[in-house]
């Protein structure tokens, strides 16, 4: 599963408002991580594809390295963007993630479903957004607040 959701990453990302809506995208994203009792930090990679105005696919790719922990996440996202305003767009996102976890002395993978809600401000060349997520686990609570960038691009 985690070869699919790598391919996908490559080439899917974020929901950009774009004059041409059929674009792709990358977004580099900042996020703080929460996971029971204990804060990281998340970097992240997102590429994607627009659809239309509404609906989008992306994959992103997130590592955060903190003592001695490394953990890896993949997300595939559906994502929908609804404009507000010219400047203003509320994203949701529903998707699966994939996890990988080192310790010191073992290892922990799992899957699990999460949710995302978010705003972007579009700028004429990159979008700036802002967005929190949530995981369904079936042994912890997670969740990440995040500030990104987008960028879109055609081919």
């Amino acid at each position: 599963m985690k070869k699919l959701l790598i391919a996908v990453a490559l080439i899917s990302g974020s929901v950009v408002a774009a004059d041409d809506v059929r674009s792709f995208y990358t977004n580099i994203e900042y996020q703080k991580l929460e996971l029971n009792d204990v804060t990281g930090q998340f970097k992240g990679l997102t590429m994607g594809y627009n659809f239309n105005e509404t609906f989008a696919i992306q994959g992103t790719y997130m590592i955060a390295e903190e003592n001695d922990v490394d953990l890896s996440v993949f997300n595939l996202d559906l994502v929908t963007n609804i404009k507000l305003n010219e400047l203003v767009s509320l994203h949701t996102g529903l998707g699966v993630s994939s996890f990988e976890e080192d310790y010191v002395r073992y290892g922990y993978e799992d899957s699990a479903l999460h949710a995302s809600v978010g705003l972007q401000f579009q700028n004429e060349d990159v979008t700036f957004t802002i967005s929190y997520q949530t995981y369904q686990l079936d042994d912890a609570d997670m969740s990440a607040t995040g500030i990104g960038a987008t960028f879109g691009f055609k081919f």
